[in-house]
């Protein structure tokens, strides 16, 4: 997937280097595809940003339930603080919406940098327990698992489901469309590219720097977590246990590294509430971007005097509320499934256009 979407922003950064207009990818489309393929793709890009308002705050509830294991509180509460938190970072206006993520973002890029290297460290043997695990779970499980299992009772080895190549290339193929919705966001150059100061130097710039944030904090992320956790373990989401917990959270936990799986999850919930600030900040701009160009609906134009596009929040919040499917039969593990599902589905819609609009702006050359 990575080398998917670092394709993606090099034919997006083409473009934008030659077009830096308002409107960014989406005024792309409209001139060199279709305008309607450009509105379609301004209203989808605000619904994949929209609804993962929702599938951010439902991965808050999952990480929450890893203190609440007795499920004594009812995660609605967790969700309508996390709501009413979400709303009110972005109702005060731009100026304490950056002031928070600027810390948000400070954190979450030591946490990861620390997370790889102590993922390093207790894969090496330097935990508590000095067990060296080196690829052993590559071997046992193994690297990859079959689509449909189900751990076996007793020993808990997967079994089940579409087993050997086939089971192993459609279980790739289904977690490589869900895993688009980790990506969601390396595009936003391409939305702000109308408002940067010398656009031809600075977008190339900023596509090199986008590659080795997904080499490192991605590619590498993944790869060390791959190492230290088996993908049978039982506190997964894809486990037989309903305590669903972060794999890093496990993989410090497994290496009895104590407090710190504590550290880690809190993290992680600081991290997942600040994706959904961004999410809803973005998604506000984009169908207030569409108002202006007469692609939605004219009330949403309107802006506080400083400059906040009130009503624009308002329609978007409406997506939040769908986090209380957490409560349901369910779990939030599941709410958090249907909701990624549906916000990568679009994302990868979204990438698609823009490959296309590549293409037509290659062959007017």
């Amino acid at each position: 997937m990575g080398i998917v979407v670092y394709s993606m922003l090099v034919a997006l950064g083409e473009v934008s280097t030659l077009l830096a207009v308002p409107g960014g990818f989406t005024h792309h489309a409209t001139r060199f595809l279709d305008p309607s393929l450009g509105f379609a793709l301004g209203w989808t890009y605000w619904y994949s940003y929209g609804i993962t308002i929702p599938t951010e705050i439902s991965a808050s509830a999952i990480l929450i339930q890893y203190w609440d294991t007795e499920k004594s509180i009812n995660p609605a509460v967790w969700i309508s603080i996390l709501v009413v938190l979400v709303i009110g970072v972005n109702a005060l206006g731009v100026k304490y919406y950056g002031e928070t993520e600027f810390w948000f973002c400070l954190i979450k890029v030591v946490a990861i940098i620390v997370l790889i290297i102590t993922s390093l460290i207790i894969d090496l043997g330097g935990g508590p327990r000095g067990d060296r695990i080196g690829f052993r779970y590559w071997k046992d499980p193994g690297p990859m698992a079959q689509l449909f299992w189900s751990p076996d009772p007793v020993t808990g080895k997967p079994t089940g489901g579409i087993s050997g190549s086939l089971g192993r290339f459609l279980a790739f193929s289904n977690i490589f469309v869900q895993s688009a919705f980790s990506f969601a966001g390396t595009e936003i150059i391409g939305v702000a590219v109308g408002e940067a100061e010398n656009p031809r130097k600075n977008v190339p710039k900023a596509i090199k720097r986008v590659f080795w944030r997904i080499l490192l904090f991605y590619v590498l992320g993944i790869f060390m977590v791959g190492l230290v956790v088996p993908y049978n373990d039982p506190r997964l989401l894809n486990g037989s246990s309903d305590a669903s917990a972060s794999p890093f959270v496990l993989a410090v936990s497994n290496a009895d590294i104590r407090v710190l799986p504590h550290l880690v999850n809190s993290v992680l919930l600081i991290t997942t509430w600040s994706a959904a600030n961004s999410d809803l900040y973005a998604s506000s701009r984009t169908i207030y971007a569409l108002a202006l160009e007469h692609k939605a609906p004219a009330f949403l134009r309107k802006c506080t005097k400083n400059g906040l596009p009130l009503w624009s929040l308002f329609v978007t919040s409406f997506f939040a509320p769908l986090a209380y499917m957490s409560c349901g039969t369910g779990g939030a593990a599941q709410a958090f499934e249907y909701l990624y599902a549906v916000s990568a589905i679009s994302i990868i819609i979204a990438w698609i256009i823009i490959l296309s609009t590549h293409a037509r702006f290659y062959q007017g050359l």
